[in-house]
């Protein structure tokens, strides 16, 4: 699919996801950010901001097997509610 970009992000709207999601949007267990709650993160929020700064559709899957894993860790300051 064409990948949306827009200044005002200055990203891609999938760039801009994965880093807000690694920022802790995503969900997390205790200080840890596992890897199926970035992967549901990812698939609803991309084509939430592709609709709201007027993109075309964009809708990432990904395919995961097996149990749940850590894939970052926050820092403490970090942690604060969204």
């Amino acid at each position: 699919q064409y990948a949306s970009e827009f200044e005002v992000l200055k990203h891609g709207v999938f760039t801009y996801t994965l880093l807000e999601a690694l920022d802790g949007k995503a969900g997390r267990i205790d200080n840890r950010i596992m890897v199926g709650a970035l992967k549901s993160y990812m698939e609803l929020r991309v084509p939430e901001l592709a609709e709201e700064y007027g993109g075309q559709a964009q809708y990432p899957t990904g395919y995961t097997q097996g149990n749940d894993f850590p894939i970052g860790v926050l820092e403490d300051e970090r942690l604060q509610p969204h």
